[in-house]
């Protein structure tokens, strides 16, 4: 999707009218139809104050434009491949680590224990993995264990290589289940040229 210049609208007006201003400069029609737009915005909140300053600024009539936050609008992919739930995820992790034998990730398990997990470990450890690889999809690079892993002078690299170990395991086992890790889903549609099917403008608001 081609990107336009960012419009910067300075601190001259509240920030709802003037990104109000901002998507209707542009628009031709009575009433103004912005059924095709999509609005990114920090919050419901937000969505509505804009809403009603488009409704203010078209006193001729406006449809107006999806107002989604950056989660739902990511989200948009989970209709085209199916997204592994939060329970999808945790039981793939549990799969992985009870079929692994600790001593073959030294680095991570460092005290020399042998043998595969109880299902009480892998649990507890499968929602640590969980919550970790979540931080990090979060994060404005978007990485991966396999991504810490390469991040030049890591003073960890090993034991993130063993991460990626077990992260490369779990991505099979989802696969195997036709399911994909919603955190390598939003990655992948966030640095694509895909866009909601009938979409023709995306609009992301925010502050710097």
């Amino acid at each position: 999707m081609a990107l336009l210049a960012p419009q910067h609208i300075g601190w001259s007006s509240p920030l709802a009218q003037a990104v109000a201003e901002a998507i209707l400069r542009a628009q031709t029609g009575v009433p103004v139809d912005l059924g095709r737009h999509r609005v990114i915005v920090p919050s419901s909140f937000a969505s509505r104050l804009i809403q009603e300053e488009l409704a203010k600024q078209a006193p001729d009539g406006v449809l107006l434009p999806v107002f989604q936050t950056p989660t739902d609008f990511l989200n948009f992919g989970d209709k085209n491949t199916q997204a592994a739930s939060s329970a999808d995820a945790l039981m793939a992790w549990i799969e992985v680590l009870q079929a692994t034998d600790r001593s073959t990730l030294p680095h991570l398990f460092p005290n020399g224990k042998q043998g595969e997990f109880t299902f009480e470990e892998s649990k507890r450890l499968a929602e640590t993995l969980f919550e970790l690889r979540d931080e990090l999809g979060g994060s404005a690079q978007g990485l991966d264990f396999a991504g810490v892993a390469a991040l030049p002078k890591n003073p960890e690299k090993p034991r993130w290589d063993d991460l990626a170990t077990l992260e490369s395991g779990y991505r099979e086992v989802l696969t195997r289940r036709g399911l994909k890790d919603h955190n390598d889903l939003r990655s992948e549609l966030a640095r694509g040229n895909d866009k909601p099917e009938g979409v023709t403008h995306i609009w992301l608001v925010g502050l710097t």
